[in-house]
């Protein structure tokens, strides 16, 4: 029976032409376009080529063309990046139930999430630190370190350095607010359900990230055998 496949804005095939053109990109000129060397510099020099190329068809100029890895990062970068760029212009953004998950997942983010992200509470370093606890996401990149100062057992200070994407910084910013102050047992149980409820309907895809960060702050043995983290136990004066 023939088949009509009607999904092309979903995934579609792609064109001799287009494969033969991208063919030296995939086995001789591979560069990193990024990179300083002359291999990486001819790539940079086809990439922005394109890119002015694609900015003359629509009218636009080269810089505001942005090249993204799916449809799915596109939708991502322009929701987000609206509502960053624009918070005077409104707080909220309307969309149909039937979009695609990747539009809705965006605008899920609430403004509690939006506001940890734009103004992360007790982001630093700390040099005379009790512990030190990092962990990172090979799935998403993120990387998360956290820095506590113990007296009487207690956490007086929480400090973080988080290198990752909203919901990454959100939730470090988040844990280290809630734990300031607590007892150490206290402290150890807090958990992903409590960030998730502290954040206001925090994305489920970002479930992973919400997990990381509670279990991240660094304990003493053997709490801490399965993360890189160091334990100095508080001086008590």
């Amino acid at each position: 029976m023939p088949t009509a496949y009607m999904d092309h804005a979903d995934a579609t095939f792609v064109k001799g032409a287009v494969i033969e053109a991208m063919a030296p990109y995939f086995d001789q000129r591979f560069g990193n376009p990024s990179a300083v060397y002359d291999l990486g510099i001819r790539c940079k020099q086809v990439l922005e080529a394109q890119r002015a190329k694609v900015a003359g068809l629509i009218g636009a100029r080269p810089d505001e063309i942005i090249f993204t890895s799916s449809g799915a990062e596109a939708n991502n970068l322009a929701i987000k990046g609206v509502a960053l760029a624009r918070p005077k212009k409104g707080r909220h953004i309307i969309v149909s139930a039937i979009e695609h998950h990747s539009v809705l997942n965006s605008v899920r983010y609430t403004e509690k999430v939006m506001d940890h992200f734009t103004h992360p509470r007790n982001a630093g370093t700390m040099d005379d630190a009790n512990g030190i606890g990092e962990v990172g996401n090979p799935v998403c990149g993120d990387m998360m370190t956290f820095y506590i100062k113990v007296k009487d057992d207690h956490l007086v200070d929480v400090k973080f350095q988080t290198f990752g994407c909203v919901a990454a910084i959100a939730v470090t910013s988040m844990v280290s607010e809630m734990a300031i102050g607590k007892g150490i047992n206290e402290a150890k149980a807090i958990s992903k359900k409590a960030v998730a409820e502290s954040l206001v309907d925090f994305p489920g895809k970002k479930c992973t990230v919400r997990t990381l960060a509670p279990r991240r702050l660094p304990w003493p043995s053997p709490i801490t055998k399965k993360i890189s983290a160091v334990w100095k136990k508080p001086t008590h004066k």
